[in-house]
Formats: C-alpha cells, sequence, structure tokens
C-alpha cells in the first residue's frame, strides 16, 4: 500500500456542519502539523455552468464589491493556477483583522469539477 493511500485510509471522515436546500457544508479534522484546523468543503446545486461559478470566486481582488465585509485584497503573486492574497476584513464587535491566503485550484475538464483549495499564509504576507 503507497503513502498516499494509508493517509487517505486513516484520515478523519467528513462531518456534515449545514444541510439545507442551498448548501451541504462538512468539515473534518486535519493532522499533522495542522492539527486542531479543520478542512471544509462545500457543496451546491446550481443551474448555472460551474465555470460561471469559478470566475466569480477566483477573482478575489472583485470581493469588495460584493462581499460587504472585506475591505481590501492585495494580490501578492498570480499564476495561473495559485495566488497569494492579502485581505482585510471588518469584523462586528471586535477590531478588524487581516491574513494571507494561498489559493490554489485544480478543474478537471472530463467532470467539469472545479476545486479550489485554501490555506493560510500568515508568514508570506505583508508585516
Amino acid at each position: 500500500m503507497n503513502a498516499f493511500l494509508a493517509a487517505c485510509l486513516i484520515a478523519a471522515s467528513w462531518e456534515t456542519v449545514r444541510n439545507d436546500k442551498q448548501f451541504t457544508i462538512e468539515r473534518r479534522m486535519l493532522t499533522g502539523k495542522e492539527s486542531g484546523m479543520y478542512e471544509l468543503r462545500a457543496r451546491t446545486h446550481t443551474p448555472q455552468a460551474a465555470s460561471a461559478i469559478f470566475n466569480v470566486l477566483w477573482r478575489s481582488e472583485d470581493y469588495p464589491q460584493f462581499l460587504s465585509d472585506i475591505k481590501k485584497v492585495q494580490i501578492l503573486k498570480s499564476t495561473p493556477h495559485e495566488k497569494l492574497i492579502y485581505q482585510q476584513q471588518s469584523v462586528p464587535v471586535i477590531s478588524n483583522r487581516d491574513y494571507t491566503v494561498r489559493s490554489r485550484y485544480e478543474h478537471d475538464e472530463a467532470s467539469g469539477l472545479y476545486q479550489i483549495n485554501v490555506i493560510a499564509a500568515p508568514d508570506e504576507g505583508p508585516p
């Protein structure tokens, strides 16, 4: 058995945290150096093409135009399939927050599936 298959077999199972007419949101606990953090996945059904939804999600620089809590987005690095993004977000009651994330996507032409992986990158953003 190869290492990847072994890791998949011992990975935590997905737990549904929301399941309604709009979305199914699931999480599972990460292991290793990310222990104590969750991996999230969301699924939905829509008459829109997957590519149209992906194009909105991938244009993170446009988030302040339609997500009222996102105050600033700065693309620090960009390649066709990966971005390093710095964001400032307003948070009610407590002070605003900022964070840097690395977003990477994959697209399966055969199935039409788009997958965007986002991971915190605190050491790669502005001080």
